[in-house]
């Protein structure tokens, strides 16, 4: 404890909601205790951040202005442990974490450093640092600016998920573009700005969004995602090769590292609306208050923009101020904004309710009932129907591990 937190003189035991260790140390005036910050265990705010073989636990220690002072890997079982010893702990990995502001994104390759070959390893760490701060801060330090900035955040969140695709394309954050090759035949591409975890997460669906950003970041420094999803009769396949950004006299061609795979548009808004999507990384040069253009190489050799396509994009009021930590303005927001914890609570039961997959709970019921059925009666007839409805269903069906009844 006193490695991560060391300006603190003493700790209490572990209490509270979510629980946590307090930093105390004596104030030279009254010479009495004080709390100077707070000491977590990230297992103690599920869900875990999962590494390369299974959830990593870590120490971490906060001030009370939201910044780490450090943190500590108290277990992991990832494969290169036997290989390597404690090849978190020994290596500069945690050092990283000490004087960052949970207002930070703690993305590998960007905000810090990853470690040789433990990509999904390092990630884990940092996410799960990054998340579980968050939830202390939340906690326990209203005032921190991380509180004041996703207060904001959260009310203006909720604006989006009740949007429709088509609406989102009546409010401009989507913009439908289609592309006539030289053979008449045509591609339709659909652009979003996604420069904010909130937004990337409604657009595509938080596994497909994190899967993607973690890509974006191993790749590059800089730069907000732009969406681009991808369908039409195209007898020429989509190449990001034939990309580019142009802002005012400057274009900015889209090199392989700065576009990613997002997925197959399965989840999120854009489900079912495209056949899949990926996501160009913007130059961080690119102004995202002045309206840019997207480029498409229709004909000639790659990387030359010649014969061309193009379409403007201009990033909407809300979106932007989500990317750019500025205030949201008030018209954007909803009108019970002045009830917060009202409005925050009822978006979080409603999406509890109406977003649930309940369809899966009532298969998973059922099957729950069958196993039970198949163990209490000794049925060999129920066990092996069993068997078969569970390896359907949870192993090609649903897409999931596929267990074995025994």
């Amino acid at each position: 404890m006193s490695e991560v937190f060391p300006d603190a003189e003493q700790f209490t035991p572990k209490e509270g909601s979510p629980p946590v260790y307090r930093a105390l140390r004596e104030n030279s005036e009254t010479n009495e205790l004080e709390t100077i910050g707070y000491l977590f265990e990230t297992p103690d705010m599920p869900p875990e951040e999962i590494g390369y073989s299974a959830p990593i636990d870590v120490l971490v220690g906060m001030d009370l202005r939201g910044t780490i002072t450090g943190i500590k890997v108290l277990h992991y079982i990832e494969s290169y442990r036997s290989i390597r010893g404690d090849f978190i702990n020994s290596e500069y990995f945690p050092d990283q974490f000490e004087d960052k502001n949970i207002v930070e994104g703690f993305r590998i390759g960007r905000d810090v450093n990853g470690i040789s070959r433990a990509t999904i390893t390092a990630w884990a760490v940092s996410r799960g640092v990054r998340n579980a701060a968050r939830r202390i801060a939340e906690a326990y330090l209203s005032d921190s600016e991380f509180v004041a900035l996703t207060t904001t955040d959260a009310v203006a969140l909720q604006v989006l998920p009740g949007q429709t695709w088509d609406e989102m394309i009546e409010n401009d954050l989507v913009v439908n573009w289609v592309i006539t090759q030289p053979d008449a035949t045509e591609l339709h591409l659909a652009l979003a700005f996604m420069g904010h975890d909130g937004l990337g997460e409604i657009l595509v669906g938080d596994v497909d969004y994190s899967r993607a950003d973690r890509e974006a970041s191993a790749r590059v420094r800089d730069g907000n995602m732009l969406l681009v999803g991808i369908d039409g009769n195209s007898s020429q396949p989509f190449r990001q090769e034939r990309l580019a950004v142009q802002q005012g006299e400057e274009i900015f061609p889209i090199e392989r590292r700065r576009f990613v795979y997002v997925g197959s548009a399965d989840y999120g808004k854009i489900a079912d609306r495209v056949r899949f999507a990926g996501a160009m990384v913007l130059d961080p040069s690119i102004d995202l208050n002045q309206p840019f253009e997207v480029l498409y190489n229709t004909g000639g050799r790659v990387g030359e923009f010649g014969t061309i396509a193009r379409t403007g994009y201009q990033v909407p009021p809300l979106p932007l101020a989500l990317a750019t930590g500025t205030p949201v303005p008030p018209e954007l927001l909803p009108e019970y904004e002045d009830d917060l914890t009202a409005f925050q609570n009822e978006g979080l039961y409603a999406s509890l309710i109406n977003d649930a997959p309940w369809m899966d709970v009532a298969i998973l019921l059922v099957l729950l009932a069958m196993v039970m059925t198949a163990f209490l009666k000794k049925n060999a007839a129920i066990r092996w129907v069993t068997l078969v409805f569970t390896l359907v269903y949870l192993g090609w069906v649903d897409g999931g591990f596929v267990p074995f009844l025994t």
